[in-house]
């Protein structure tokens, strides 16, 4: 298989690619070209901004016929993506059973599972959707492969907002290490951990182990 390299861009994963540049997610990942990314700890459904994925070269389009002066009909099926998103209060607690409707997607409305959980399966050309929860009349915008992985800073920071240990600190002179450090150390003392405000191995496992992904 003749491959070319591809650059991830924000919002980009594995079945979201191969639905855009017509390959099987599953074959791809399993190049021994890819097997870099796997060794870092990427996933389909989580590379990072940046990564080099070695993708086939776009085939040739195939044209397909039509008959001129009538109705002519095809049929395509989408390529399916899972969204899993805890949604939770300002402290941290799971806005479990909440009723919601989705804005920007054809979902049904329904009800938050007992994890306050917002699950659903929607084709991959959808970026985003918004979570409109009806009772407290409040909007949550999911941004849908945006999540970086949980050994970046990006993607650790926004595991801990999610997780409702995002310090709230203001002003000029605090930066993203500091929001990270103060995250860490919040998330370290809700869970009995030892108190290091540091980024490592220990703290990666324990909020992938928490957050899910």
């Amino acid at each position: 298989m003749d491959t070319v390299p591809y650059v991830v861009q924000v919002g980009d994963y594995l079945r979201q690619l191969a639905g855009r540049f017509g390959f099987d997610a599953d074959t791809v990942w399993a190049l021994p070209e890819n097997a870099g990314l796997r060794r870092q700890g990427r996933t389909p459904d989580m590379l990072n901004p940046g990564d080099v994925l070695m993708i086939p070269e776009p085939p040739q389009k195939r044209w397909l016929p039509i008959t001129t002066g009538a109705t002519n009909r095809f049929t395509a099926s989408p390529i399916m993506a899972g969204v899993k998103v805890c949604l939770c209060s300002t402290k941290g607690k799971p806005l479990a059973g909440e009723p919601y409707v989705v804005i920007g997607a054809d979902l049904p409305p329904g009800n938050l599972d007992d994890g306050g959980h917002f699950i659903a399966s929607v084709p991959t050309w959808h970026r985003s959707l918004v979570v409109h929860l009806t009772k407290r009349n409040e909007q949550y915008t999911i941004q849908i492969g945006a999540l970086d992985p949980p050994a970046t800073r990006s993607g650790m920071l926004a595991r801990l907002i999610q997780l409702g240990c995002f310090p709230h600190q203001d002003g000029a002179d605090v930066t993203v290490e500091d929001h990270l450090q103060a995250g860490i150390v919040r998330f370290q003392l809700r869970y009995s951990m030892t108190i290091t405000g540091k980024m490592d191995v220990a703290i990666i496992n324990k909020v992938t182990e928490v957050f899910g992904l």
